[in-house]
């Protein structure tokens, strides 16, 4: 069931770094597959795209995310991904806070 996937998926990087470095690139990797599976336009796409990044916390993941949503646009996306940039900016701030602390 693709529900099943998508909560597997989203588990998988949300449980840690490197869980979540998998996630993102199996999902670069297999974008077209994905868009299909999910349907370009749909709600389960957008969560895929809200939570996959969820452990980034610096300036070059946030700018891997913009390219590649940027070299794969869809309308959708368009309040997901500044919202999913501002939130890995919230972490690298947050980090560097703690290690100046």
């Amino acid at each position: 069931k693709k529900q099943h996937r998508l909560i597997a998926f989203i588990s998988l990087a949300a449980h840690n770094r490197k869980g979540c470095e998998i996630a993102w690139k199996y999902m670069q990797d297999n974008w077209n597959k994905t868009e299909k599976i999910y349907d370009e336009h749909s709600r389960d796409l957008i969560h895929l795209v809200e939570n996959v990044p969820c452990h980034f916390v610096n300036e070059q993941r946030a700018n891997e995310v913009r390219n590649f949503y940027a070299n794969h646009p869809n309308p959708i996306f368009e309040g997901t991904i500044g919202k999913v940039l501002q939130q890995i900016n919230i972490r690298q701030l947050v980090l560097q806070h703690h290690e100046n602390s």
